[in-house]
């Protein structure tokens, strides 16, 4: 469930907006989401008004919703208010106090507390219950006795209120009980005419309809309204990640060029408004998050079929291609994109990537435009399926693919996906079955890559509009066609604490951490940003946190577009003593690392990335007693990168849990390691679903040394996946071993996945995909170092340790 935050609704909204009293000339609110119909009763006029999307909110407006519909208020930026159908409140405004009344209905509250002054609260009231709160995500639901909604008076002994916390805490007054009653998170209370009952846990069905999951109870009559009434709870989340930076931090040593800090977004930040538009939810990451479009894109989600977006050629919006469904969500669409009837000829980027592709012979093209700021970031994310009939009985030079692109307002491409036929398939990657839809067939045994998703930060260097485009085509024949399914497409914009853009430089003398925070709790989108050719060099490191407590729902440091980071230190480059972290619930790396130019190696022939985006001597992140969550620790892309310490290192009793690959080495990069990659010392690493270091791309690591490290005690699961993973003609050579145990002992690799059938190799289970064979793996030492200080075990049957995907994808484990 997504985190929320109750408030004290009162006093929020008056201090939230300063609005004169004599005159409805300041908006206290903007509607973000209109779902179906409603309206407002204001004061100055004689009639109501149909509400619409993007329409001020006034103090003292009344908004009553039509049945089947939804209503989303962002209140100065601090609350975000979702109401449910049937239902009417009331805005008003006092000295240091904002109130909403609540006369019938359910909505669900979420107050950015980060945001709030000293003094200020937000209070809901209904007909017999005040619920004051600051920083706080709760439900109010209130009904006449004996009825699920009303909308008639009545007295207080008349009506029943239910409140149910998130994350609290709320105070509840009810006219029986004048002394505030205090509710807790994961906690609720109902109040029967005047009279509270106990505190009881909170009710199961309480965020139903304001948070994005599977329903239970049958489909709605209308499933599409309800699809966009299911999304509140997660955009509220997510207003407490968006519009809540902390103070700035100080900028240690010198600067010059402009370095750029999170603005404070305000009521008037269009940027904000455009971010929470309906049909989305800009993606808070973490939870289920769903198939929903987000952010600065219309109907990111295709929920109204394609409308915001510009089709060129053959496709539809379906729900299912036989077995094919969206990853989650029963009532989640996707946009189809084929090369059957109705492409055109031509399309693509095939020639102009590096190294070029033949032209498509067909094609068809998905396309929204949108506005973008220059030297601002954001960051893009979508999920898709390809799918070709070429694979596997075609001929080669009959290379489909799907590319995923942005196009800046100068008219520049980078490239955001590609799959091909001749690369993307694997034997084990076929369609089970025949299945049509959308005017597509794809055939039993042909190639389906299953679903992927990608996030990938952007900078535009000028302003004006950017076109996101996705685009699947033939080569060389018409034939056979080929076809993408498109899912959960989403433009986010991040405004980083620091960012150094195009013409920047940062330069810091001081030896200290450039951020060091102690026993705080501090949220923020991405620590820093270095892009375009801009230059920062630290003589220290980028962070250290003591006993603080860290949300970053982006990176903590991407570098990207020629930017490059330098440091002369060989301390961590981000270390955290104690406390509890989040980073990436966006999708994104903790370091997040690209390069643009490539050349050809010599050893290997690959084409691999030259840049150095980051420079530094020492680990890339070390824990010590700190217990983090995150997407990824490190991604690398068509990179250079020379690591002389282990790119993560826990220790001092550290939990850290990744939901992907733990380090990636994604795209043409080259890493030359000093072992281990990854050391655990007392400390317990898990992966939820993928390998803990996953080389793919057509990327080169070589290894000094052991690859992982664990000792005294230390816990290594896979949950999901095996411990590495290689593919897309990738080279992986470590001169020590697979997995070194030392210290105290009572070390474990423990490995969950269905990958096998395996060919045991030096003891090794080896899953062996896409025409891998046993001579692309090469173990001529001992793989296990000190066995009797550790082990590896297999928690399910047909568990891998490795899998090695793709005829040229190679690794070699000396065992020195």
């Amino acid at each position: 469930m997504a985190q929320a935050r109750l408030i004290n609704l009162g006093a929020l909204l008056s201090v939230l907006f300063p609005i004169l009293a004599s005159a409805q000339t300041q908006p206290v609110g903007v509607i973000t989401t209109l779902t179906g119909q409603a309206t407002v009763a204001r004061t100055t006029l004689r009639d109501p008004l149909i509400l619409k999307f993007k329409d001020d909110v006034f103090e003292r407006d009344r908004i009553s919703t039509a049945e089947k519909s939804i209503v989303r208020v962002l209140l100065g930026g601090k609350a975000l208010v979702t109401v449910r159908e049937l239902s009417v409140l009331t805005i008003t405004e006092e000295t240091g106090r904002a109130t909403i009344d609540l006369s019938s209905g359910k909505i669900a509250v979420a107050v950015a507390k980060a945001r709030m002054r000293p003094g200020e609260s937000l209070e809901v009231r209904t007909p017999n219950v005040v619920a004051a709160v600051r920083g706080t995500v709760f439900v109010v639901e209130t009904r006449q006795a004996g009825t699920s909604q009303a909308s008639g008076a009545g007295s207080a002994t008349s009506f029943v209120t239910n409140i149910d916390v998130d994350s609290g805490p709320v105070e509840v007054t009810a006219p029986s009980q004048p002394t505030p009653i205090t509710v807790l998170d994961k906690k609720g209370i109902d109040i029967v005419g005047t009279t509270p009952t106990l505190i009881r846990d909170i009710r199961a069905d309480a965020f139903d309809g304001f948070r994005t999951q599977p329903m239970t109870a049958g489909p709605s009559s209308a499933p599409a309204n309800e699809k966009a009434i299911s999304r509140g709870q997660d955009q509220a989340a997510l207003l407490a990640l968006v519009v809540s930076p902390p103070p700035p931090l100080p900028n240690t040593g010198t600067s010059s060029g402009t370095v750029l800090q999170a603005p404070i977004i305000s009521t008037t930040n269009t940027k904000l408004q455009d971010l929470l538009q309906p049909n989305g939810v800009p993606p808070a990451g973490g939870g289920n998050s769903g198939g929903n479009g987000a952010g600065l894109l219309q109907n990111g989600g295709f929920e109204s079929g394609f409308q915001g977006w510009t089709l060129t050629g053959a496709g539809g919006v379906i729900t299912a291609l036989g077995s094919i469904k969206p990853p989650a969500g029963q009532f989640d669409d996707m946009g189809l994109l084929h090369t059957s009837v109705g492409a055109i000829q031509g399309g693509g980027l095939g020639p102009s990537l590096n190294p070029p592709l033949p032209p498509f012979t067909d094609s068809s093209k998905l396309t929204q435009s949108f506005a973008v700021t220059a030297n601002s970031l954001y960051v893009i994310k979508a999920t898709y399926n390809f799918l070709s009939n070429e694979f596997p009985t075609q001929a080669t030079v009959f290379d489909d693919r799907f590319e995923g692109s942005i196009k800046d307002p100068a008219g520049n491409s980078t490239l955001l996906a590609l799959e091909r036929r001749n690369i993307s398939f694997s034997p084990s990657t076929v369609s089970p079955e025949t299945a049509t839809a959308g005017g597509f067939t794809i055939f039993q045994g042909n190639g389906v890559t299953g679903f992927k998703s990608f996030t990938q930060s952007w900078v535009p260097t000028t302003s004006g509009q950017a076109t996101l485009v996705f685009d699947v085509g033939d080569v060389g024949d018409m034939a056979v066609q080929s076809a993408v399914l498109l899912y959960g497409i989403s433009v986010v914009q991040d405004p980083p604490r620091y960012f150094v853009g195009s013409g920047d430089t940062l330069t810091s003398t001081q030896r200290g951490a450039y951020a060091e925070f102690a026993n705080q709790r501090q949220t923020f989108d991405s620590l820093m940003v270095v892009c375009c050719q801009g230059r920062a060099t630290l003589a220290g490191p980028l962070l250290r946190s003591t006993s603080s407590d860290l949300t970053v729902p982006f990176s903590l440091l991407s570098v990207l577009q020629g930017g490059s980071l330098i440091t002369s230190s060989t301390e961590p480059l981000a270390l955290l003593q104690g406390g509890t972290h989040t980073f990436g619930s966006s999708g994104l790396a903790m370091f997040d690392l690209s390069g643009l130019q490539t050349a050809v190696d010599t050893q290997t022939g690959l084409s691999l990335g030259t840049d150095q985006p980051l420079q530094h001597g020492g680990p890339l992140l070390e824990t010590d007693g700190a217990t983090v969550q995150a997407t990824k620790v490190v991604q690398l892309d068509t990179a250079l990168f020379e690591a002389t310490a282990p790119l993560l290192s826990l220790r001092g009793g550290s939990t850290v849990t990744t939901a992907a690959d733990t380090v990636d080495l994604s795209y043409r990069t080259k890493v030359i390691s000093l072992g281990p990659v990854v050391r655990l010392d007392a400390s317990t690493l898990t992966v939820i679903s993928g390998a803990a270091l996953h080389v793919g791309g057509g990327s080169v690591l070589r290894v000094t040394g052991d690859l992982f490290s664990l000792s005294n005690g230390s816990t290594l699961r896979l949950l999901n996946g095996p411990l590495l993973s290689l593919s897309g003609n990738s080279l992986l050579t470590v001169t020590g071993a697979l997995v070194a145990f030392g210290g105290a002992g009572g070390n474990a690799v423990s490995v969950t996945n269905s990958l096998c059938p395996c060919t045991t190799i030096a003891g090794i289970p080896v899953s062996l995909t896409g025409g891998a064979l046993p001579g692309n793996i090469s173990i001529t030492g001992a793989a296990v170092k000190n066995p009797a200080l550790g082990a590896i075990t297999l928690s399910s049957p047909n568990a891998a340790v490795i899998r090695v995907d793709g005829a040229g994808t190679k690794l070699t484990i000396k065992g020195l």
